[in-house]
């Protein structure tokens, strides 16, 4: 009876959903911090991923583990792909009514300390520490063999005094096809911008542009401006 009670309220029966407005909401998912009624040590304080797309459910999830367990099991630690040094590390995933991912609460995302925290020009030591971690983070991730497919300063999180990778529902092995169904445009490499952003421009459009720019060209006075305008118009030829 009593654990029927403490159970009233709940997601699946465990986790007691924060008030307050969702942490972060995108076209696939959303984010929600939460306790985990049932866990006594510090791992109760909780960030729930709750997937609307079963595809990119599947597709984190593979990605993340080595040895998927049952659904609402705790996960060993030898069962992440990744390190938890690197990666925000997968405590447990559910797919009974809800598709969801649990695991430990970070503090806040990158996207919020650069908008908050005044770090930018002031803070040289600690940009240079987040760089390094961001660094360390993607080559632990080849390391593994894959690549992240999404890296925005919203999808690297505080944890402690390091910053950590999460949503890797854009991964890949590096050497198979990007995923090109969940894209961040203002952070997409230029190699992939030219063929995704812009795949629906005919080719003779693209070639009267770049005709044009060319023209454009005749009255460059400098001629290390005119070199590097020449190079640039090469490398999208």
């Amino acid at each position: 009876m009593i654990e029927w009670a403490r159970a009233v309220g709940t997601l699946l029966g465990r986790y007691k959903v924060d008030e307050g407005p969702i942490i972060h909401k995108s076209a696939t998912c959303e984010v929600r911090f939460a306790t985990d009624i049932m866990e006594a040590t510090d791992l109760k304080r909780v960030a729930l991923k709750i997937f609307s797309s079963a595809s990119q459910f599947e597709r984190e999830l593979k990605v993340r583990l080595r040895k998927k367990p049952a659904s609402g099991e705790d996960i060993e630690p030898g069962s992440n792909r990744f390190s938890a040094d690197h990666v925000v590390r997968l405590q447990r995933y559910h797919e009974e009514s809800v598709l969801c991912f649990v695991m430990p609460r970070a503090e806040r995302s990158l996207d919020h300390i650069i908008r908050s925290e005044r770090i930018a020009g002031y803070e040289l030591h600690l940009i240079r520490h987040y760089a390094l971690c961001i660094a360390r983070a993607l080559h632990h991730v080849h390391g593994r063999g894959m690549i992240h497919g999404d890296l925005t300063p919203r999808n690297i999180i505080r944890v402690g005094s390091n910053l950590q990778l999460i949503d890797f529902d854009a991964s890949t092995k590096i050497g198979d096809h990007v995923c090109t169904e969940k894209l961040s445009p203002a952070y997409t490499p230029p190699e992939l911008a030219q063929v995704v952003l812009y795949a629906d421009e005919s080719t003779e459009g693209l070639v009267h542009e770049l005709e044009e720019m060319e023209k454009d060209l005749i009255g460059v006075a400098s001629s290390t401006l005119l070199s590097c305008c020449q190079a640039e118009i090469e490398s999208v030829k």
